[in-house]
């Protein structure tokens, strides 16, 4: 496994502020709108919680580790860390929703379950925090502003190659949040060619996608990737109709493509058992 944080990966700490156009308002359907935002706090963390934004598709969590706490040391005290979160529920008044914190070492998955003006903070059956609403420290937390989990920790979405020619295409997105993708094509030299994606469309079949592309020719071109469901004779990505095998992303091949474009990917790692 894999120890690593973000503060262990070569990427800048992007400070950022909550008072931005972006944090405060969302624009959907119906023009701007002014996001919620509860400040949660306890004895060892704060939480701020920035209600749904259409950018980001979601709510935004953040959290302050106060002086002394018991969580990863290399926290400042008078900052918040943005964390991503991994779904959410809700049954009458109880909302319940599961968080990535990137920034630990070991145990970054959580729950956070809010109740009217409680929340409970738990990673695990005998690591909880108990935090209570506040409706009037508001202003002096937004006031300390982020750190941003950072758009240059990547994935492979999809890494493929041809094995007639060694030509390799690959996608690669942000980790921890949506954001731009880009798709590359590694030639047989070794050369990268940085492609125009015209479409992305994935079914509603377990996952077939279907990207149009543009090469920096000019030429047009069309990924088929089909899902990993059923038949696996027929799941064979293929680009204009030609067939591509599969690289796993996380073999030392996929390490060599990361070293190529110059990418940090998130590290790999194994569930966690309480």
């Amino acid at each position: 496994m894999d120890s690593l944080s973000i503060f262990d990966l070569n990427v800048p700490q992007t400070s950022k502020s909550f008072k931005s156009d972006d944090m405060l308002f969302t624009t959907g359907l119906f023009g701007k709108k002014e996001r919620e935002c509860d400040l949660y706090e306890g004895k060892d963390l704060n939480i701020l919680i920035f209600g749904f934004s259409y950018e980001k598709s979601g709510d935004q969590v953040f959290i302050r580790f106060k002086a002394g706490h018991k969580y990863e040391t290399r926290y400042k005290p008078d900052v918040y860390y943005e964390v991503n979160g991994s779904g959410k529920s809700s049954c009458g008044d109880q909302v319940q929703m599961g968080l990535c914190i990137p920034w630990e070492i070991i145990v970054q998955d959580a729950q956070l379950i809010r109740n009217g003006a409680d929340v409970c903070f738990y990673r695990g059956s005998f690591d909880s925090s108990f935090l209570k609403l506040n409706k009037n420290g508001m202003q002096k937390e937004l006031d300390l502003g982020y750190i941003a989990l950072p758009e240059e920790v990547r994935v492979f979405e999809y890494l493929i190659e041809n094995p007639a020619t060694g030509e390799i295409l690959c996608t690669d997105i942000p980790a921890y949040f949506y954001g731009k993708r880009i798709l590359r094509v590694i030639d047989s030299a070794s050369q990268v060619h940085v492609c125009e994606i015209l479409s992305f469309n994935r079914f509603r079949d377990g996952g077939t996608t279907d990207i149009r592309f543009k090469d920096d020719q000019g030429g047009e071109h069309l990924l088929h990737y089909p899902n990993r469901m059923g038949d696996k004779s027929i799941q064979i990505p293929t680009v204009d109709g030609t067939s591509f095998s599969k690289v796993p992303k996380e073999s030392d091949a996929a390490k060599k493509v990361a070293t190529l474009l110059g990418l940090v990917l998130k590290p790999t790692r194994e569930p966690y058992t309480f």
